[in-house]
């Protein structure tokens, strides 16, 4: 029934609408001082709780999420001010009046809030490349070589004259591959691991005078890791030798260290969880690394870093977090004191950031959006090279409007951070990806390339990549040249077939090619023996040139017989820069 006034007219206090705040702020605006503070202080309990075990949030100053955590305490201690504030306006004070009337314990927490709120806006827009472009610009270091791009390349990279054996190692299975092979062997092995462990990452290292994808065991769930803790931990790891060619490779489950820590574990065995606990005032990276060390025991890293520029922006790794997997002892390194087993020492993403850094602000912020003078990024992805007993990670650098040529590639430590860069104008990875594609008999098959690695091919900057088929196979292998990427490149079934045919297209472009006088006779060394154009071949090394030498060659097929190792001299005579005869081979 409407509710009816006396003059027959509705009355208009039966329409008001009810504010569901009024009666929560009414409850509120009754509890006792007291009351409050034990409600509030059990809820900010809660929350730490949560934040330390569940979030692992770091206890650093240079946490941007601390800061934040903070604000939002205080926030929430800051409710009781707003509540009473409210009430007392509600009551008919003043404002002034209601203010002074609220207990000052509940002022402190919102004044503070305020205060940092403030501080923390201020400090994040004035240290913006905007403010503060030379201090970005210089986070670090690069070397450029000037001169032709062949001699600087050369000088400061061994040359890849063997994948297995050489100075200069490159991965010829990507990750993608590797992974795919070790699903195959979790799948074949005897204890049935396929249906408890999966392997969610890999990481290249350098093991044992190779490189490998090296990849923990880990729990699909929560059941399967209760299981394998009572057996001690995950069975072990997964490795995968690098250098092999397809038809080689193969990866092998390691079981002889058990893996009690892990990112996949729960509680107490969580991996990162565990890492956390060993140093909680560390501002750490997200991501784990894995590594081994010289007798196959596996570690996790983390790396440690701070903000550079008013504790607010600027990523700069400062050191290393280091967990042994098998019994959880953590150790934290400063950079320059890192074991040198370990190979991946800097945070990748973070290089990647400090050089587009440096190419965009080279002339300042403006002038990214103005003038663009020399503005550059590098190129969408990155590779790795061993060389000398270090890893170092390689990307192009392209000018930012975007093309398919670089301006230079860099070479950056993952252990000093040096970088160098080598000015060369050139294909990027994507466009050297595109015309190893457009190699006739690998589009025909519809083979896709993977990411390339930058490498020195006899002086000459080189991309080499695996091409593969649909369903991530690795089926044949390119090289294409950096400067002249659609005329000089090469593919083949097998690196040797691939690496043959492509010095064929650069006889030209050999950086200090040796003048060797028609029909004179040479040393060289014997590599190794391989198929070239469907001819029993051997490969040699005659001073810094290759040769590709055939059966049919005269007194080539007697020493192919004699089941010749790598290192044999191998005397052979040249005329017209083309071995004519094999004369004799010491073994």
């Amino acid at each position: 029934m409407a509710n009816i006034n006396n003059n027959g007219e509705p009355n208009k206090r039966g329409h008001r609408r009810v504010n569901p705040l009024d009666g929560i702020i009414g409850k509120l605006s009754k509890m006792k001082f007291q009351t409050a503070m034990i409600i509030l202080g059990v809820f900010t309990a809660f929350l730490i709780f949560w934040q330390i075990y569940f979030s692992l949030i770091s206890f650093s100053i240079y946490n941007i999420g601390l800061r934040a955590f903070i604000i939002i305490l205080l926030l929430l201690w800051s409710i009781p001010f707003v509540v009473f504030l409210m009430r007392n306006i509600k009551n008919g004070y003043t404002k002034k009046d209601a203010f002074m009337k609220v207990h000052w314990g509940w002022k402190i927490p919102a004044g503070i809030a305020l205060v940092l709120t403030l501080v923390c806006i201020c400090m994040a827009i004035f240290t913006t490349p905007m403010f503060m472009a030379k201090s970005y610009n210089q986070m670090i270091s690069v070397e450029t070589k000037s001169g032709t791009a062949e001699e600087p390349f050369k000088e400061f990279t061994e040359e890849v004259d063997d994948f297995y054996d050489g100075d200069m190692k490159v991965a010829i299975i990507d990750k993608y591959f590797a992974d795919l092979l070790g699903e195959k062997v979790l799948g074949t092995s005897s204890g049935g691991y396929a249906s408890q462990f999966e392997v969610n990452d890999y990481t290249l290292i350098n093991y044992k005078n190779s490189l490998y994808w090296v990849g923990a065991l880990e729990p699909k769930g929560f059941f399967q890791w209760t299981s394998s803790a009572k057996e001690g931990g995950s069975p072990g790891y997964v490795l995968v030798d690098a250098t092999q060619a397809e038809s080689n490779a193969r990866a092998d489950l390691v079981t002889t260290h058990k893996l009690k820590y892990t990112p996949g574990a729960y509680l107490w065995h969580d991996a990162e969880r565990k890492m956390y606990f060993s140093n909680m005032g560390a501002l750490r990276e997200n991501e784990l690394g894995f590594e081994l060390d010289d007798d196959g025991v596996p570690y996790y890293t983390q790396v440690i870093y701070k903000k550079k520029f008013g504790i607010t922006s600027g990523d700069e790794a400062t050191g290393l977090l280091v967990m042994n997997a098998t019994t959880g002892e953590c150790k934290s390194y400063a950079l320059d004191k890192v074991p040198e087993w370990i190979d991946n020492v800097q945070s990748h993403n973070m290089i990647l950031k400090q050089l587009n850094y440096w190419g965009e602000y080279s002339k300042g912020y403006f002038n990214t959006w103005f003038a663009k003078e020399e503005v550059n990024n590098t190129t969408a992805g990155y590779n790795y090279v061993y060389n000398n007993d270090r890893f170092y990670i390689t990307t192009g650098i392209t000018a930012k409007s975007g093309d398919n040529a670089i301006v230079g590639m860099v070479l950056s430590d993952l252990r000093t951070k040096q970088t160098t860069m080598y000015n060369m104008v050139g294909a990027t990875e994507q466009a050297a990806m595109k015309s190893a594609q457009g190699i006739q008999e690998v589009a025909a098959a519809g083979y896709k390339a993977s990411f390339p690695a930058l490498i020195n091919f006899q002086g000459v900057p080189t991309f080499y990549m695996a091409l593969k088929d649909s369903a991530g196979n690795i089926k044949m292998y390119a090289f294409v040249n950096v400067q002249d990427y659609t005329s000089k490149l090469a593919a083949g079934n097998t690196p040797d077939e691939a690496k043959a045919r492509y010095a064929e297209t650069i006889k030209g472009d050999v950086i200090d090619k040796p003048v060797v006088p028609s029909g004179e006779e040479k040393i060289g060394t014997y590599i190794r023996e391989l198929e070239y154009d469907g001819t029993t071949s051997m490969y040699i090394k005659v001073e810094d040139k290759y040769y590709i030498v055939s059966a049919k060659i005269t007194g080539a097929e007697k020493w192919l017989d004699a089941e010749m190792q790598k290192g044999d001299n191998v005397k052979v005579k040249i005329n017209n820069d083309r071995v004519t005869e094999v004369l004799e081979v010491k073994f």
